[in-house]
């Protein structure tokens, strides 16, 4: 697949409970669980209290998201890749219906 364009993200809301709503540069609208990241040690351990989970911005000119403990994420792990609990505006991509039609 030819990227033309970089997905970005161009907002992220916190919910609750480790909820992050996040929009894409494609239109596309995900809610996605992050509670994976209260198990996080080190340095990072930080995100263990939702408080300073709340502590993020969008870096990188959309290309990433980052708390304040320096972790981030990039957008297109979290368009593409991780699972969510709702979404909108898939059916507009193509990498979407490319993903279906994967042979394993």
């Amino acid at each position: 697949m030819i990227m033309d364009e970089w997905i970005t993200i161009t907002s992220v809301e916190n919910k609750s409970n480790y909820i992050l709503r996040l929009t894409f540069s494609d239109d596309c609208v995900k809610e996605i669980d992050m509670s994976d990241l209260k198990y996080l040690s080190g340095d990072f351990s930080v995100l263990n209290n939702e408080e300073d989970f709340r502590k993020i911005k969008i870096v990188d000119d959309g290309r990433a998201l980052q708390w304040e403990c320096g972790y981030d994420n990039c957008a297109d792990e979290l368009r593409y890749f991780r699972d969510y609990i709702f979404a909108e505006g898939l059916e507009n991509s193509s990498f979407e219906l490319e993903k279906e039609n994967v042979i394993a």
